[in-house]
């Protein structure tokens, strides 16, 4: 039998050796988590200068991508898991998905879905906030980026639901001003967010050996567990 390539996982390895062929595949993959991240709050932008249909795929697609990143983050929450990390991928999933089905609906039923992934946005930014006050397990700093990138997602989903508000009053240049702001709020909590990780994995490549292997911290690595 041929020796399984980098990522695979052998038949005839011991448990121990696959689980951390499966640990190290599902951080590769995690640290990616930020990419879909930015990639739906620019196409959550533009949708709000696109016409209408245009702009229901590109809503759609932010969705999804949103979505996309919580689950990716997900896969690096692990060994051992972070339950408030995970109620907060959950959150962020189901706001994505509730991004991803409203531009198929229309008025009252789309401005009260609007609403609704706006509320489970602010949940999820509440709940940063939350750990990050409360996890004296990592550093000041990386506690204050965690909480800055929460105030700025609570800001950005104010934003949010501002520009469903100011587009059910017909006022599309205040919801296109509104919307602009909330996606760069939503920027600038991911780049908080990643910079916060930055600065967790560089913590783990100083606390190893100068022999070993580089591995990348967890992704929202402040909540881990001492």
């Amino acid at each position: 039998m041929s020796a399984p390539t980098e990522g695979q996982v052998s038949l005839d390895m011991p448990p121990a050796l696959a689980l951390q062929g499966a640990s190290n595949w599902q951080q590769r993959v995690s640290r990616y988590a930020p990419v879909p991240d930015y990639l739906a709050a620019v196409t959550a932008a533009l949708g709000f200068r696109l016409p209408p249909r245009a702009a229901m795929w590109v809503d759609a697609a932010s969705g999804v991508l949103w979505s996309g990143s919580a689950g990716m983050s997900e896969l690096g929450n692990m060994q051992p898991r972070s339950l408030p990390a995970t109620a907060n991928n959950v959150l962020n999933a189901g706001a994505g998905l509730v991004s991803a089905v409203a531009p198929f609906t229309s008025g009252a039923t789309q401005a009260a879905l609007d609403y609704a992934g706006s509320v489970v946005w602010e949940l999820s930014a509440f709940a940063t906030i939350g750990r990050a006050a409360f996890d004296t397990s990592n550093s000041r700093v990386r506690r204050g980026l965690a909480a800055a990138s929460g105030a700025a997602n609570v800001a950005a989903a104010a934003f949010a639901a501002a520009a469903t508000r100011a587009s059910q009053d017909n006022d599309s240049a205040t919801a296109i001003r509104y919307g602009t702001v909330s996606s760069g709020l939503w920027i600038a909590g991911t780049t908080l967010s990643l910079v916060a990780d930055c600065m967790a994995s560089r913590t783990a490549f100083d606390e190893t050996s100068t022999t070993a292997t580089y591995q990348p911290a967890q992704r929202y690595a402040f909540n881990e567990t001492p």
